[in-house]
């Protein structure tokens, strides 16, 4: 599955995702593990199957984000009702 993918020697590429961060360590030290790490996988693993699970994951964390600020805004609607509601009686 990950040679149909883009990725012939995952092995390999295990390796270079492990020692990317370590580099990426040495030249910005204030970055933080997380955004290493996410890097040493795109810059090392640069296949199809990376592109599709950071499209995934980009697109999932979109729609997460919307719903979150529709709720957010209902929620402010009604709370601006019931305040208006209880000031005018």
């Amino acid at each position: 599955m990950l040679a149909l993918n883009g990725i012939p020697d995952p092995a390999r590429t295990l390796s270079e995702i492990r020692s990317v961060p370590q580099q990426l360590e040495d030249k910005e030290p204030q970055t933080a593990a997380h955004v290493r790490h996410t890097r040493a996988i795109v810059k090392a693993a640069q296949s199809d199957l990376v592109s599709k699970i950071t499209h995934w994951f980009d697109a999932a964390s979109s729609r997460a984000t919307q719903q979150y600020a529709a709720e957010a805004r209902l929620i402010w609607r009604h709370a601006m009702c019931a305040a208006s509601t209880s000031f005018a009686g």
